[in-house]
């Protein structure tokens, strides 16, 4: 899988993920104000 999409969430979707990012690629996550995209 290449890529998620997760459109019209209006609850916590994302549980237990764990993510490999590589080396100088660019990363971004979006989302409103408090939708938890630090934690």
């Amino acid at each position: 899988m290449d890529t998620i999409n997760i459109k019209g969430a209006k609850v916590h979707n994302l549980k237990n993920i764990n993510l490999q990012i590589p080396k100088n690629k660019l990363v971004v996550i979006t989302g409103v104000s408090g939708s938890g995209k630090s934690s």
